[in-house]
């Protein structure tokens, strides 16, 4: 207990101490004091406002499964940064190039560090589990320490820090009594389909099989009209890049082969309606009379350039359309043909759900697990579409968006 409630007023300070350690390397650097000179002020005020943004937003999206925090981490720092020297521009101020740079190594290194000790210390924590349909897959996490409980011990033999259990299964009266006398000595319960949730990013289908749909439902029902005003703000600000790069694919593609640019297909949006999406045509020999089918690893049918487009997702730019006529977000589950909708509404309970929301250029399941070519695949990848129809925020799009970016810059699909 000492030792925890140590970190915590570690966790409190750790930011603190870190600004501090920026004021003292970064005069030094930039102006041989101990700290910066009143003229300054300006800019420290900006330095104050990228590490504070900085540490929120790290913090706040490490709240989500991230499998590279790290680069997350850079990426975050460097955008803040990148405004601790565009306001001292745009105001006419007074700005040290040094001590931005000095923000900027000290501030990826606290919020890094931070993040590790953090994760040790949750490392630490040791999880005693009420086997259930999750066991198997949660105790392949390295997030805790797992702890069967496959019988009721005392509390005393137990040395645990939280109990999950499937709170609203079919526990056994001794089972009851354990967590009741558990919950009383200051033990956290947890659900078992919250802490899989929370751990895998994705929500159990066998869970919603028993449940409602209505746990499904978005949490931030009022962020959706927001959502729409956010989508055409960014391609407004960015319409300038986004005609270049679409008129210098639409040449590669013109010059490449005959055919049509944009390819048209018929897809199921919100609501299940029909609409049509438009991409960078990809292929060659593709009609709309062939049958559905998935596209394979190295199908001859790929273009060039499509090979190109595909691998960083700039095919997909057309869909931008869609967008501004609202049929699409920039965020949301990846819209499907009908074929695959149908067949899979008939062998997947609640599949139709997914429609709830407005389908995304890339979301949440394009960027945790890429491309779906099977049943099994898809059930995941809609464990995750409903993980995102649940918790869909500014937060969770900010996430999507970076690590998209990534995917874009790299080709490195869903390996964040």
């Amino acid at each position: 207990m000492r030792k925890s409630f140590l970190f915590k007023w570690i966790v409190v300070i750790w930011p603190l101490i870190g600004f501090i350690t920026i004021l003292i390397v970064g005069s030094q650097s930039s102006w041989s004091s101990w700290y910066p000179p009143p003229s300054k002020a300006g800019l420290v005020s900006v330095i104050l406002l990228s590490y504070t943004l900085t540490f929120l937003f790290c913090n706040r999206l490490t709240t989500y499964p991230i499998r590279n925090p790290i680069l997350l981490f850079f990426l975050i720092t460097s955008l803040t940064h990148i405004g601790a020297i565009a306001i001292p521009g745009a105001f006419r101020f007074y700005y040290s190039r040094s001590f931005i740079l000095v923000s900027f190594l000290i501030t990826l290194t606290w919020v890094s560090i931070g993040y590790l000790l953090s994760a040790h210390e949750k490392s630490n924590k040791r999880v005693g589990f009420v086997p259930d349909k999750y066991t198997e897959e949660l105790t392949l996490m390295e997030n805790y320490q797992w702890v069967d409980l496959s019988s009721a011990p005392s509390l005393d033999e137990a040395e645990i820090d939280i109990i999950s259990a499937d709170l609203h299964g079919a526990l056994t009266d001794d089972w009851r009594r354990f967590l009741a006398a558990a919950s009383l000595s200051g033990i956290p319960l947890i659900d078992s389909a919250t802490l899989y949730e929370t751990v895998t990013g994705r929500i159990s289908l066998p869970h919603l099989e028993n449940r409602s749909i209505d746990e499904v439902k978005t949490q931030y029902p009022a962020y959706l009209p927001i959502k729409r005003i956010l989508d055409m703000s960014l391609i407004l600000i960015f319409s300038p890049l986004i005609l270049l790069v679409m008129t210098i694919i639409a040449v590669a593609i013109s010059i490449e082969g005959k055919g049509s640019i944009i390819f048209i297909q018929e897809r199921v949006g919100y609501r299940s309606q029909i609409f049509k999406i438009y991409k960078f045509r990809s292929m060659s020999n593709f009609s709309d009379s062939q049958p559905t089918k998935f596209t394979k690893k190295d199908d001859q049918r790929i273009t060039a350039v499509g090979r190109i487009l595909r691998k960083h997702r700039l095919d997909e730019l057309p869909q931008l359309i869609n967008v501004l006529n609202g049929s699409m977000s920039l965020i949301g589950p990846r819209p499907e043909q009908h074929d695959f909708v149908t067949e899979y509404s008939d062998t997947i309970a609640f599949y139709p759900y997914r429609h709830s929301v407005k389908p995304g250029i890339t979301g949440w399941a394009q960027v945790s697990q890429g491309y779906t070519s099977t049943e099994k695949s898809t059930r995941k990848k809609l464990e995750h579409d409903f993980y995102y129809i649940k918790n869909v925020s500014p937060w969770l799009d900010f996430l999507i968006l970076i690590k998209t970016f990534n995917t874009i810059l790299g080709g490195y699909g869903s390996r964040y």
